[in-house]
């Protein structure tokens, strides 16, 4: 989570974009197709656009980046090596 987001308008045209948006009280923010949702630990909830702005208007958001984990070739080559070895 990188860039910052403190306007709704900002807010609204990345989740239109298709990003997706962490809020300060850690709710996941997202969009398909015209309707937002947000997700908590325990929750999802549809949010209409006037739900979206009376419930996150002072919020600062952070646009969430997927870190994409490289496989090792060498760390592959090393475990085959032990578990043909040990298995």
């Amino acid at each position: 989570m990188n860039q910052s987001v403190q306007s709704i308008p900002e807010a609204l045209q990345l989740l239109k974009e298709g990003q997706i948006l962490i809020s300060d009280s850690r709710v996941i923010l997202f969009q398909k197709e015209d309707q937002l949702y947000a997700k908590g630990l325990s929750w999802q909830a549809a949010l209409s656009r006037k739900d979206f702005l009376d419930l996150f208007e002072q919020n600062t958001f952070w646009v969430y980046e997927k870190k994409e984990e490289k496989i090792s070739s060498e760390k592959d080559e090393d475990y085959y090596q032990w578990a043909s070895h040990y298995l």
